[in-house]
């Protein structure tokens, strides 16, 4: 497959106005098959009925690049890029590698109360799945996550924290981490469930991602990535 500017557009560093609509709304398309995913196989009518969850695909530096139309978006903008953002300062890109799950609900990090919590894996495509393209990041409401009932007074009391925890390494479950959460929610069926969907969702994100860059070539989807954040920043301007 070739993987040149000119095969999607004219001169060299730009993408054809068609091609670049086609990724841009393929990328919303790939969200929200994840969104409807979701709710079809999460345990937790927080997920299902009340649509507490969003699903959104960063940018390789952690920039918001696309986010479901169901769903709640607001925690997309507002979380998913913050979780990713942090990760990379704790891993740097180094060290995430294909395969590794990070979990995230820190209200330091996020600015929201601890039950959201920030799911997302890294994106490679190219020869040998060599260059990171984003990641996909979904943000689900967790149904329980242990503390006071009510009243809580400090952060503390709201329940368990992760701040920016790989809960799988190059595609095997850290074992520990599961062991950690179960043991600390008073729901493990309901919460156990719902990770098992939001993983479901990030791990076919990816490969539905990684399929659509290689589908038009690194060097264009990665340009048209560029383009549509500029266009972004001009319509919101």
């Amino acid at each position: 497959m070739q993987d040149a500017a000119a095969t999607a557009g004219g001169q060299a560093g730009t993408v054809d106005p068609i091609t670049l609509e086609v990724i841009r709304h393929g990328l919303v398309s790939i969200t929200n098959q994840i969104d409807a995913n979701i709710k079809r196989t999460a345990f937790s009518p927080y997920i299902y009925e009340y649509n507490d969850f969003a699903v959104g695909l960063v940018g390789p530096d952690g920039q918001l690049v696309a986010q479901c139309t169901g769903g709640m978006p607001p925690f997309v903008a507002d979380s998913v890029g913050m979780a990713v953002r942090d990760g990379l300062e704790i891993y740097d890109k180094a060290r995430l590698h294909h395969g590794d799950v990070v979990v995230c609900n820190h209200a330091a990090v996020q600015g929201q109360h601890l039950n959201n919590t920030v799911m997302y894996t890294p994106i490679f495509a190219g020869e040998g799945k060599a260059t990171l393209i984003g990641f996909f990041a979904i943000n689900v409401h967790w149904i329980e996550i242990g503390g006071n009932f009510h009243n809580s007074s400090d952060i503390f009391m709201e329940g368990l924290q992760l701040r920016s925890i790989k809960m799988w390494k190059k595609g095997e479950p850290v074992e520990e981490v599961y062991r950690i959460i179960e043991s600390n929610t008073r729901m493990p069926l309901e919460l156990m469930g719902d990770i098992a969907a939001q993983l479901a969702g990030c791990l076919l994100g990816r490969n539905l991602t990684t399929a659509l860059a290689e589908r038009y070539g690194i060097a264009t989807f990665t340009r048209a990535v560029e383009m549509i954040l500029d266009q972004s920043e001009a319509a919101a301007r």
